[in-house]
């Protein structure tokens, strides 16, 4: 996907669904952040829970299903 919007609208159309996009964030984060150290939580399965519900009309909005990072250190 290039951006977030797409990936709503891809997951929104069933092009592809919140759990595979969450899934492959997740595994893009266990494949790099062992080098660049970006997170210090990652909550893979509430997120994954999140985009099941997703995938089953429990969850909506305009970017439902589409994974994001907060930094939580201020």
């Amino acid at each position: 996907m290039t951006d977030a919007w797409a990936t709503a609208e891809a997951i929104r159309t069933g092009a592809t669904t919140a759990e595979a996009q969450v899934s492959a964030a997740l595994d893009r984060i266990a494949a790099g952040d062992g080098e660049i150290n970006a997170f210090t939580v990652v909550r893979s399965d509430a997120a994954l829970a999140v985009a099941r519900d997703v995938d089953a009309g429990r969850r909506s909005g305009p970017l439902a299903g589409v994974p994001v990072s907060i930094k939580d250190h201020v």
